[in-house]
């Protein structure tokens, strides 16, 4: 229990997902969405 409070690590995750999360975590609102957009338009088939 006390490693899923651990500050500063997410539990589980690889290099390349902690990357894209701490990049998010940086973005601003508007930037969020617009990333969520793309997204969304690369995935749909």
């Amino acid at each position: 229990m006390a490693q899923f409070f651990a500050p500063g690590k997410r539990l589980d995750l690889t290099d390349e997902q902690e990357q894209l999360l701490d990049s998010w975590d940086a973005m601003d609102d508007r930037d969020k969405e617009l990333v969520k957009t793309y997204i969304q338009g690369i995935t749909r088939q």
